[in-house]
C-alpha cells in the first residue's frame, strides 16, 4: 500500500468505472476533484458526485470539494459538506466569483471560505482543507501567507 488514506483525481466521469474497479480491488478511496466547468464528462455539480458514487459501485469513491469551483459552478458548498461530509477526503479552499467567475484574493469573491472553516471545526469533522492560491498575486510565498493568515484570524488561531 502507498501508505496514503486516499488518492484524489481530477478525472473525468467515463472514466470512473475503471477507476472503482482498482478502488475496490485495493480498498483506498478515490476522490473525485470537481471544476466549474460545466460538461456531462466532468465533476462540477453534486450531482455529478452522485452520479460518480453510484457507477463506483461498491466502491469507495468519495469526494475532493473544491468549495471555489463548486461557487463558480453556481451550487453552494456548506449545504453539499454538510450533507455529504462522511464521502468528502479534502477540500480545496479558493475564492471566486459565481457564473464561472475568476479566483480572487480571499474575501473578495462569493466562496463561503469562513462559514467552511467554522463548520469543520464546529462539527468537528476530520477533513484537511488545502489552500489553493489561484488568484493573481505579488510574490507566491506572501499570499500564501495572506491565506494562512485569513484561516488563523476566522478561526482564532
Amino acid at each position: 500500500m502507498l501508505g496514503a488514506p486516499a488518492i484524489t483525481a481530477s478525472a473525468h466521469m467515463n472514466s470512473v468505472p475503471r477507476i472503482a474497479r482498482y478502488a475496490d480491488r485495493y480498498g483506498m478511496p478515490v476522490a473525485m476533484h470537481n471544476h466549474s466547468r460545466v460538461d456531462p464528462n466532468e465533476f462540477s455539480s453534486p450531482d455529478d458526485f452522485a452520479r460518480a458514487i453510484e457507477m463506483g459501485g461498491r466502491a469507495p469513491i468519495a469526494v475532493n470539494l473544491d468549495i471555489g469551483h463548486m461557487v463558480a459552478a453556481n451550487h453552494d458548498p456548506i449545504a453539499y459538506l454538510r450533507a455529504n461530509h462522511q464521502r468528502i477526503v479534502t477540500l480545496h479552499l479558493k475564492d471566486r466569483e459565481r457564473n464561472d467567475g475568476p479566483n480572487t484574493p480571499w474575501g473578495e469573491g462569493d466562496t463561503p471560505i469562513r462559514e467552511t472553516l467554522l463548520l469543520l471545526r464546529d462539527e468537528g469533522w476530520n477533513i484537511p482543507a488545502n489552500i489553493e492560491y489561484e488568484y493573481p498575486g505579488e510574490d507566491t510565498v506572501t499570499e500564501i501567507g495572506r491565506c494562512l493568515e485569513y484561516c488563523k484570524d476566522v478561526l482564532g488561531a
